[in-house]
């Protein structure tokens, strides 16, 4: 080994250790992908006119204009470990409202899957004949008030269903074939399972 001769003697020279690369702790990480269990509420107004209730996901503008809805789906929420499907809509209904919820009949059990522009889905659907309890602020029982700021609900007739993004799509499919007999309330009605591709 050749000694520096800027070194002083009985010292070694030895090269500066190297800088690691910096860590970007900042990127965000993919999102996880898992299958999703969710509890949704079919509610249905019969008068003056039948509409269905639908959830609307809000896209909210840089400039903090007023949202707009990005896409609706029929409401509710995932189902919690020790909870049933029955009661995951019941809470759901009450968390995102602020009223309480009935959950009857099971209609329908599907398996979805479908892409958002934050992510890919796949989803098992329990969704439960409901309904309201009471009424809303203004005294009326159709008037629903969203209590989280990022969804917004509307009354959808069977024609404006046909022309609205509904998520997961062959959920729409689905109400619309059987719409008459959803509004009558037939408890006849067949539970369904669907499988649908991306």
């Amino acid at each position: 080994m050749t000694r520096n001769q800027n070194v002083p003697r009985g010292t070694i020279s030895r090269r500066p250790t190297p800088t690691p690369p910096p860590t970007h702790a900042s990127t965000p990480k993919p999102p996880e992908l898992h299958i999703e269990i969710i509890a949704r509420g079919l509610i249905i107004q019969k008068t003056p006119s039948p509409r269905v209730l639908v959830c609307q996901a809000l896209r909210r503008p840089a400039d903090q204009g007023p949202a707009t809805p990005a896409y609706c789906y029929l409401p509710g929420g995932h189902v919690e470990f020790g909870e049933t499907a029955a009661a995951a809509v019941v809470r759901e209904l009450h968390e995102e409202t602020g009223r309480r919820a009935r959950a009857g009949k099971l209609l329908m059990v599907g398996e979805h899957t479908f892409s958002t522009r934050k992510r890919e889905h796949h989803e098992i659907n329990f969704v439960f004949a409901s309904k309201l309890i009471g009424r809303g602020a203004d005294g009326r029982a159709a008037t629903v008030v969203s209590q989280e700021p990022e969804i917004g609900f509307a009354w959808l007739s069977r024609a404006e269903l046909s022309k609205a993004d509904m998520r997961p799509p062959d959920m729409k499919t689905w109400l619309l074939k059987h719409w008459a007999r959803l509004v009558d309330g037939e408890e006849s009605l067949p539970m369904v399972l669907r499988t649908a591709g991306w």
